[in-house]
């Protein structure tokens, strides 16, 4: 269970964190002139981010990278030098700053990050970046690749989040520059109706009305969240919190037991003990910890992925195969598409040409595009499956929504 909900599938384990693995990522700069524009700096360490998830390397949060800004004496909403943004990362204890520039003409946009090695005072650029606006998170996530090729060289690459259209993607982001209130909401309304099976929009609201003390609300759109997600835990850790609050004390206890075999961290343990305190109608003898703690986390998810690794490796070729088609399905079945789609890929890179498995996998893909509503994706996954095996019965019925679509 462990494995499943924080690993979400991966096929191989990230080494464990060097000692001062962190790194500081700050918004890119705008050279295009156009002020409407701006959010893109922001989006752009929302991407690395997730480029460097499951890596060893711990990126700082907005938090940490504002009380580095507070530490230095450097005002809000101002344009910092290299100079003071180094001795930002040095205050903050970051191994690397990342920093970057974009620009867009109006037809082409491109975009450059610069990564200096505090410890060996060195600097990279990883190879510029350009592409259409529209393909603004696929553009993101070559220079992700690049960056933990730099930063943590040999690690596996997470799964990435299935893109989310331009306009949600902004309205996503500037949600996260909004302070917290009825505008924050608002714009994470907006992107929850453009993508209303995304998962990281679904999170943010949630907290979001958490954090608006509308607990009801908030529980809607956390319980949204399908467990093979990787913003699970967070949301069934928020979601205890908006039960607790609105005193269905049982809920609350459920949520947080369930969730300490997931993630049995201290301030996991220490909630679920004060909601079955209160639900027993004892006052709590102490607060709630409403921070999620995310450290603990990552820890926790580096641990099982290393010894999921480990006991992976032991298996025969054809065994560790059928786990990884298993593992494909499992996920499918919650929703988690993109760690379902990497365990599917798993499987077409490893099976010799006459493995019956072959054909599930591409089954699998077509089922997720599908679900994922890229048609042509799913086409092609289709007839991949149905040329190995005309009679899949999965490939088959992919193959009838396509046409039932298409009519």
């Amino acid at each position: 269970m462990l494995a499943a909900a924080l690993a979400a599938g991966a096929a191989a384990a990230p080494p464990p964190p060097a000692p001062g693995a962190s790194c500081l990522i700050v918004p890119f700069s705008n050279r295009s002139g156009d002020s409407g524009l701006d959010w893109l700096g922001e989006s752009f360490v929302v991407s690395l981010r997730q480029g460097l998830a499951g890596s060893g390397v711990a990126v700082m949060t907005q938090a940490e990278r504002n009380r580095a800004r507070q530490l230095v004496g450097a005002a809000a909403g101002v344009t910092l030098s290299h100079a003071t943004l180094i001795r930002m990362a040095d205050a903050a204890g970051a191994r690397w700053l990342v920093t970057g520039w974009y620009d867009y003409d109006g037809e082409t946009l491109r975009a450059q990050a610069d990564v200096i090695d505090l410890r060996r005072e060195h600097l990279t650029r990883p190879a510029l970046e350009q592409g259409q606006i529209t393909d603004l998170e696929k553009l993101q996530a070559a220079l992700g690749k690049a960056l933990r090729g730099l930063v943590a060289p040999g690690a596996a690459a997470a799964a990435a989040p299935p893109p989310l259209p331009l306009p949600a993607y902004e309205d996503f982001i500037r949600a996260r520059l909004a302070p917290e209130g009825a505008g924050k909401i608002a714009l994470l309304q907006v992107a929850m109706r453009l993508s209303p099976s995304d998962s990281r929009v679904a999170l943010a609201l949630g907290r979001a009305e958490w954090a608006a003390q509308h607990d009801a609300d908030a529980l809607y759109w956390l319980q949204r969240i399908p467990p093979g997600a990787p913003e699970y835990a967070q949301a069934q850790f928020t979601a205890g919190l908006a039960a607790y609050r609105l005193g269905h004390f049982d809920d609350a206890a459920k949520t947080f037991q369930a969730l300490t075999r997931r993630l049995p961290l201290p301030a996991v343990m220490h909630n679920l003990a004060l909601a079955q305190t209160r639900a027993q109608g004892r006052p709590a003898p102490g607060e709630l910890e409403t921070a999620f703690p995310a450290a603990g986390y990552r820890q926790l998810a580096r641990a099982v992925a290393r010894a999921s690794q480990a006991r992976w490796q032991a298996l025969p070729p054809a065994q560790r195969i059928q786990a990884e088609l298993e593992q494909g399905e499992h996920l499918q079945r919650q929703g988690a598409w993109a760690g379902a789609t990497q365990a599917y890929q798993a499987v077409l890179a490893a099976a010799p040409p006459d493995s019956p498995a072959l054909a599930a996998a591409h089954a699998g893909l077509a089922q997720v595009w599908w679900a994922r509503h890229d048609r042509a994706r799913a086409g092609r996954e289709a007839r991949a499956a149905l040329a190995l095996d005309p009679a899949n019965a999965a490939a088959l019925e992919v193959q009838k929504k396509l046409g039932a679509a298409h009519e």
